[in-house]
């Protein structure tokens, strides 16, 4: 069974929002702390505006992907197989939601604009996890609610599971 899980970002009315965005901006920063957040040449200002010093953000054309980073990339790009290999987060951006999701991608990157309030949501779909995180916000440009999205991604995509772990463990021979 999929968890959803719905985050709100508006500009804080009192205290009590005070301390929720503080929590979450501590909770962001611990999540991607040390992490490179690889990315298209369009989405390297933008995502280094909006993580701020939250984490480094490397276009591409620079790519030395480690374990752990994160690569968020265009739907036709064919390096999701190579990036979970290296032991990295891949992340597609997609326009809509493939028929079959590919076992290499951790997070389907879906970004809309709806009514109301909060009129961009942004969402990471995370088929092996078993979990959706959309964040609705006023404006696209909340930097608080992208570094919430990543941290999600980072921090539910190879956690352990009752049953088992949902990727497959190393043997380890026993003497």
């Amino acid at each position: 069974m999929a968890t959803l899980l719905v985050e709100r970002f508006a500009p804080p009315v009192g205290a009590r929002d005070n301390r929720i965005r503080a929590y979450c901006d501590e909770r962001v920063g611990d999540g991607l702390a040390g992490r490179t957040i690889w990315c298209t040449p369009e989405l390297h200002d933008r995502l280094g505006r909006l993580l701020r010093d939250r984490a480094s953000v490397r276009s591409y054309e620079e790519a030395r992907v480690g374990q752990d980073d994160l690569v968020v990339m265009d739907e036709r790009d064919p390096l999701a197989q190579e990036v979970r290999e290296l032991g990295a987060h891949a992340v597609m951006r997609v326009r809509a939601m493939p028929g079959r999701p590919a076992a290499a991608v951790d997070a389907y990157l879906c970004v809309w604009s709806a009514r109301g309030a909060f009129a961009c949501r942004v969402a990471a779909v995370m088929p092996r996890a078993g979990r959706v995180a959309e964040k609705d916000m006023r404006a696209a440009d909340d930097d608080l609610a992208w570094g919430s999205l990543l941290a999600d991604i980072v921090g539910t995509d190879r956690e352990e599971r009752v049953g088992g772990r949902r990727g497959a463990r190393p043997e380890v021979a026993v003497h």
